[in-house]
């Protein structure tokens, strides 16, 4: 084979992938959308899906021009989504019930656009002071407690798309009527069958697979049934209508006169965590990226870059992302490790954004939020059950003490509470190591000074007296009691 067609090959396996990663990036954009933007949020979920693709654009674009990893593919993620969904949805309360629905969408919007800000601020001076190894510090169980706790509100905001309706015990009932089952049973049986596929196969065809065949199996059910698009849609299985044209609406500076700020700071709680988790989940996605390419990655300039690239996105009012695992790890298994991969998929959001808004109402609401019930679901089996058997019992517990901190009170009161319970555990352990190495006498241990005979004799006699202790460790309150 001569070079010419080698190089070829090349350029068509590095497109292939990045045509991959960019229809898996706008079903995830939509899909994450669909999260943050339901409820009293839907009217506006045409313009969401517009500010996702725009970050998925802004963030590969940057990342392919200026990164030293080749093949990098970052998006917007279903960690910092899912908050900003429990953040969405406070906002949307509190402005309804003041009679204030015009400010709901500039608020969220407004949210959006200083998360993005912030993290990439925190990812760029980071990056700058080469402290990016430091976040490796945050203990693992706490770790495990955020990946927990951001599958919990996955699973649950998946499901209360499906259903159109905010899930508490009060509605568990009417769940299993036939009206409400037919919206939430297939995409969890869907999201079921996915899950154990993907736990098994590891070929990159499956999830492109997944996706067309989850198109192809809707659509044959609803043609054999008699039922038409229009019944579907009233019906909540298909989205609703979307423009025809560009998804792109940007944030005017206009629009920042209608936030509500007071509203938007009490939700600060949901916001603050956003950075962290997306600090802390890029350094997790790139250390197993590392181990998948076998090479290092130049952690703190990818971080700058990422931090310049989500400001960048930020601007135009889209979230924050950072680096996709799975389509990244897709790339480097077919070979493609080049810029062509980063900017196919960035092509592909671009033209979804300008161009391909219409296509989106024939999407089923089904197969959209059984994709982030699948990520849920791997999260909550990952640190739920997987981890059972890993962990030390005492870590495990920390794991599930952050779980439901984070689903019953808050994720930033989950994260506090899990480092401190995992600060005890350090301190409970560490003080049962034992300090001291070795006991010696005078008689077996002596110093180099070079003594008169006599002094030698008198130290041999009474050698015994002398006691010595060899220390190990750190000495602090709870280990100097038992010294």
């Amino acid at each position: 084979m001569n070079k010419d067609s080698l190089h070829g090959r090349k350029i068509i396996t590095n497109i292939s992938a990045g045509l991959i990663a960019g229809l898996m990036f706008v079903v995830l954009s939509i899909s994450l959308s669909t999260l943050i933007f339901s409820g009293a949020l839907e009217p506006y979920l045409s313009r969401g899906i517009g500010l996702f693709l725009f970050s998925a654009v802004a963030l590969a674009v940057v990342v392919a021009l200026l990164g030293k990893f080749r093949g990098f593919t970052v998006t917007p993620q279903d960690g910092p989504a899912a908050l900003l969904a429990v953040a969405a949805g406070g906002i949307t309360s509190v402005l309804i019930a003041k009679g204030n629905p015009e400010a709901v969408f500039p608020t969220v919007a407004a949210g959006i656009i200083v998360c993005s800000l912030v993290t990439g601020l925190a990812f760029f001076l980071i990056g700058r002071f080469n402290l990016g190894n430091l976040v490796r510090f945050i203990p693992y169980p706490v770790v495990g407690g955020f990946l927990a706790g951001t599958g919990w509100l996955l699973t649950r905001g998946s499901l209360e798309v499906m259903i159109g309706r905010s899930l508490s015990a009060d509605i568990i009932p009417s769940l299993l009527s036939p009206d409400m089952m037919i919206r939430w049973l297939p995409g969890t049986i869907f999201a079921s069958i996915v899950f154990f596929v993907i736990r098994r196969v590891s070929h990159y065809l499956v999830w492109p697979g997944i996706i067309f065949g989850g198109l192809l199996v809707f659509y044959i059910t609803l043609f054999a049934s008699g039922s038409s698009l229009e019944q579907a849609r009233s019906a909540g299985l298909l989205l609703g209508t979307f423009p025809s044209g560009g998804l792109w609406a940007p944030f005017t500076p206009s629009a920042f006169t209608k936030v509500d700020w007071g509203v938007l700071a009490g939700q600060l709680d949901k916001l603050i965590p956003i950075p962290l988790v997306s600090l802390i989940s890029f350094l997790l996605n790139a250390t197993g990226l590392e181990l998948i390419a076998k090479r290092d990655i130049d952690l703190n300039h990818e971080l700058r870059v990422t931090g310049m690239a989500n400001m960048l996105a930020g601007l135009g009012g889209g979230p924050a992302g950072y680096l996709a695992l799975g389509p990244t790890s897709l790339a480097q298994q077919m070979g493609a490790k080049t810029p062509i991969v980063t900017l196919t998929a960035a092509s592909v959001c671009g033209t979804v954004l300008l161009f391909g808004g219409g296509f989106i109402s024939y999407l089923p609401v089904a197969l959209l939020s059984s994709l982030l019930l699948v990520l849920g679901l791997s999260f909550l089996v990952d640190w739920v059950y997987v981890a059972w058997f890993k962990l030390p019992k005492p870590e495990y517990l920390i794991v599930l003490i952050s779980l439901v901190m984070i689903a019953s009170i808050g994720f930033l009161e989950g994260i506090l509470i899990g480092i401190f319970a995992a600060t005890i555990l350090f301190v409970y352990n560490y003080s049962r190591v034992e300090t001291i190495s070795d006991t010696l006498n005078g008689q077996i241990y002596r110093s180099n000074v070079d003594r008169p005979p006599q002094q030698r004799e008198t130290l041999k006699q009474h050698g015994e007296s002398i006691h010595i202790y060899r220390l190990q460790g750190y000495i602090f309150f709870g280990t100097a009691d038992n010294l």
